[in-house]
């Protein structure tokens, strides 16, 4: 079964259906994991739509019937699922680039901080996203 491999590829998934979030809500995510399974050669079957993650993450578990979803890694880690396994993507194929908003003239404190994390390198215990 997929859940008991240590990551996953985005064709693996081709044939589950996908519950995604609807665009409206975060326009981004849905055109970048679209894109991306058109990109690996498939077009993703459509899941049951609506409802919150938790309740998407109940679905996953039951497995009736099994579909998939994503999840922003630093999310996925903060999250306890136990009958849902959280697996990074093998090629590292769905990356979704953010933008950092401060004062221009009067940025607080804490930035350079913030900034130093976002830019160290990754240890064996952080996820990739």
């Amino acid at each position: 079964p997929l859940a008991t491999r240590p990551d996953v590829a985005l064709t693996d998934l081709a044939a589950l259906p996908l519950k995604l979030t609807d665009r409206r809500n975060n326009p981004a995510l849905v055109d970048l994991v679209v894109t991306a399974c058109q990109s690996a050669g498939f077009e993703p079957v459509p899941g049951p739509t609506g409802g919150s993650l938790q309740n998407t993450l109940a679905m996953i578990g039951a497995g009736t019937p099994p579909m998939w979803t994503v999840v922003y890694a630093a999310h996925a880690s903060q999250l306890h699922s136990p009958r849902v396994a959280f697996l990074p993507f093998r090629d590292g194929c769905l990356t979704l680039p953010t933008a950092l908003v401060a004062h221009a003239t009067t940025p607080p404190d804490t930035l350079n901080l913030l900034l130093k994390a976002c830019t160290a390198p990754l240890n064996s215990d952080d996820h990739e996203s």
